[in-house]
């Protein structure tokens, strides 16, 4: 193996091409996010999926407009909620497949019902990180596991928080 193939073996991300839809926004009080995720295969061989990874994240360039600039501009404050769904998805070489995914946005219910819960509700709330729940966009991220890849394949879309509102206050003194 030459160099030329070392580096492209650690950059190999399966050869997957990866699409997101979202919905325009989303409120802190749903109990999750509706997504759809397109997956279309390698061109000429079969691929498996082995996880799907999300991750929505605070998204401090309010000043984009309706074009995304070349570089993101962050305070360093924001956090992300992070969810994993482990699935084994096959892909004939050139198939299209689209996976429906809920990415929750509240702690289950139910791991209050289950042996460790403790553990498990703290691990659940750790999730949140220091999201700020007032941030008015979020960018949210998909990155694919694939067999035999080095490398990720993700996509992206910027998503806007519904539960922030505008108000100014002043005094007349």
């Amino acid at each position: 193996m030459g160099l030329f193939d070392a580096i492209k073996k650690a950059f190999d991300a399966g050869g997957i091409k990866v699409g997101l839809e979202v919905p325009k926004s989303f409120q802190w009080s749903d109990e999750s996010i509706p997504v759809t995720v397109t997956l279309t295969g390698h061109k000429t061989e079969p691929r498996t999926v082995t996880a799907l990874a999300f991750k929505l994240e605070e998204d401090d360039d309010d000043d984009r407009g309706t074009g995304r600039p070349g570089s993101r501009i962050s305070t360093g404050s924001g956090g992300s909620l992070k969810y994993t769904r482990t699935e084994t998805i096959e892909l004939q070489p050139l198939q299209v497949v689209t996976v429906e995914v809920s990415i929750p946005l509240k702690p289950d219910a139910a791991i209050t019902k289950e042996a460790g819960w403790v553990g498990k509700a703290v691990d659940a709330i750790a999730i949140l990180g220091t999201i700020r729940f007032n941030s008015q966009w979020y960018e949210l991220s998909v990155h694919t596991t694939v067999e035999g890849a080095a490398a990720s394949k993700g996509t992206s879309k910027r998503i806007r928080n519904g539960d922030v509102s505008f108000s100014a206050s002043f005094s007349i003194g």
